[in-house]
């Protein structure tokens, strides 16, 4: 079985390079260029972020036309092509992106969900839901209690990418009234930042930081390596997903590796995994609500248990499903 993946391994998201490692019997092709070349033999094709097709540039209507040519040539030659739904918008303000998302979503032979919340969008659709990896849980304890000390380190980390997402922080740090809690917000995003001068300052000047939010506000734009992220999640005793937006969060699968506890907007699958964690969640774009759930969360005797989830989701096991979902689509089966 070859499967044409039009994704890159050695991105800086570690989802498909876990995918990749863990499927036994299949050639895998990791490209975009490829996707071109209708004369190449391939069984199926598996997109995992649409914009990746356009190498996550902005692309205009001849480009998608001729995207769109090409996707129907490789369904008449009897090649099977794959969705993962990471998202339901693209990130991206690209003219067309949400035409393209949405003619993938109504065409593909299979969407793959990483979650209920999403395949109960797209009922009509042929759907797999299949979990996000997890791969080498990091200190893993059956328990874990969250109320151990007195002084607490809250991370929020990732990509940036609006300023809704960072004044969110802020002002829940301005209502918030536990002295004895430091937030430490580290921006990962590469390149030219999209957010207000102001909030660039903030993360250039550590002195503006202190001016305006005191000592226990930390703001930090720089890239995290693996050992960089393991080093902060140890050190932290809460994580916090801002973005209101997302369908899914990778973070909180490395909370779930690191049994670490977590607070998350009530949105999309993300729903799933705060019921499921026993965490708790926020309304989404409402700072008031944010702060509650922190200090819920902290104030709480909360255990901790992520083993079930964890062996639910262990990279192995999610490799094999991704194989026997191939298998299905390869027998015409839904």
């Amino acid at each position: 079985m070859k499967v044409l993946l039009l994704s890159n391994y050695n991105s800086r998201n570690n989802y498909v390079r876990m995918l990749i490692d863990n499927i036994d019997n299949v050639e895998f092709v990791l490209s975009v260029s490829d996707f071109w070349n209708i004369n190449k033999k391939v069984d199926i094709i598996h997109i995992q972020w649409p914009e990746e097709i356009f190498n996550w540039k902005e692309f205009d209507n001849n480009h998608l036309e001729k995207f769109k040519k090409c996707f129907f040539q490789w369904k008449e030659r009897g090649v099977r092509i794959v969705l993962t739904l990471h998202n339901l918008e693209p990130h991206s303000n690209f003219l067309l992106g949400h035409g393209l998302y949405k003619f993938l979503i109504d065409e593909v032979d299979a969407l793959i969900h990483l979650g209920d919340f999403s395949a109960n969008l797209h009922k009509s659709q042929n759907n797999f839901i299949i979990r996000h990896p997890i791969e080498n849980v990091v200190d893993h304890k059956k328990y874990q209690t969250v109320c151990s000390k007195k002084n607490f380190t809250l991370l929020s980390y990732g990509a940036f990418r609006k300023d809704q997402e960072l004044d969110l922080i802020k002002k829940a740090f301005k209502i918030n009234q536990n002295r004895s809690l430091t937030f430490k917000i580290i921006d990962t995003s590469r390149g030219k930042s999209n957010l207000s001068l102001i909030n660039r300052a903030f993360f250039k000047w550590p002195f503006l930081q202190k001016l305006f939010f005191g000592k226990n506000f930390i703001m930090q734009r720089r890239c995290l390596t693996l050992d960089d992220l393991n080093q902060e999640l140890k050190n932290s005793d809460l994580i916090l997903i801002s973005r209101s937006n997302n369908l899914n969060s990778g973070i909180i699968f490395d909370c779930i590796k690191h049994s670490k506890p977590f607070v998350a907007p009530k949105v999309g699958n993300l729903t799933e995994y705060i019921d499921k964690c026993n965490m708790i969640g926020f309304k989404p774009d409402n700072p008031k609500s944010l702060s509650l759930a922190i200090n819920s969360c902290l104030s709480s005797d909360l255990k901790l248990n992520f083993g079930e989830i964890q062996n639910d989701h262990l990279a192995s096991r999610i490799g094999e499903e991704h194989y026997q979902m191939y298998l299905k689509l390869l027998r015409g089966k839904s």
